[in-house]
């Protein structure tokens, strides 16, 4: 099925969608995202997006890549929302019409705090409502940020994402909140790609309640 994200990732050749012009296969998770975000996207999100994408890594895989492509599909998904995102290559920082990013190492709790820091001097609000992890993809980095970024997104409904999780090891994400004692996190989606590449074409997400 083609959703509105669908043909956004299309334009801006964002690998998140089956269908764009590249040299290698694409994920598949558009149209499960815009089921999982179609009734919340209008209303004033606050957006976080670990990871940019540099031209040395994303070039290889998506033709006429052009760092930030990810942020600039879900500003136009999210008309009303605040979209930030962040990275450890300070080269890939850039800031556009509601799109602001900050250098940030996923992989270390006082960097990750001063990225939240800076966040809440931008919107004044103490939480975040959807943060999707797209950075490194190690599992290490993914467990490492979840269990400090999770505090930050919104009670009531907030979700956090974690994309290119590795086939193997979704059951153990899945299970990952109960570990940390993460009570009020549910499991909403747990998706088993269509390939698998080393990394997946999985993600899952989970919701505050």
């Amino acid at each position: 099925m083609t959703s509105e994200l669908c043909l956004l990732a299309k334009k801006y050749n964002v690998d998140k969608c089956y269908d764009i012009d590249s040299s290698w296969p694409t994920h598949t998770y558009t149209p499960v995202y815009h089921n999982l975000l179609k009734d919340s996207r209008l209303k004033p999100l606050i957006f976080l997006e670990i990871g940019i994408g540099t031209i040395e890594l994303m070039g290889r895989i998506v033709y006429n890549y052009k760092p930030g492509a990810s942020l600039r599909m879900w500003r136009d998904y999210m008309p009303a929302a605040q979209i930030f995102g962040c990275d450890i290559v300070p080269s890939v920082l850039f800031e556009e019409n509601r799109i602001k990013t900050f250098l940030a190492d996923q992989s270390n709790q006082e960097s990750l705090y001063n990225l939240y820091r800076q966040i809440y001097n931008e919107t004044a609000d103490s939480y975040i409502d959807i943060i999707m992890d797209d950075g490194s993809h190690k599992k290490e980095h993914q467990v490492f940020s979840f269990t400090h970024l999770w505090q930050f997104v919104r009670p009531g409904g907030g979700l956090y994402i974690i994309e290119d999780v590795n086939e193997k090891y979704l059951d153990f994400f899945e299970e990952l909140p109960l570990k940390l004692g993460f009570s009020d996190a549910v499991c909403v989606c747990l998706y088993r790609g269509e390939w698998d590449a080393g990394e997946g074409d999985n993600f899952i997400a989970f919701q505050k309640t």
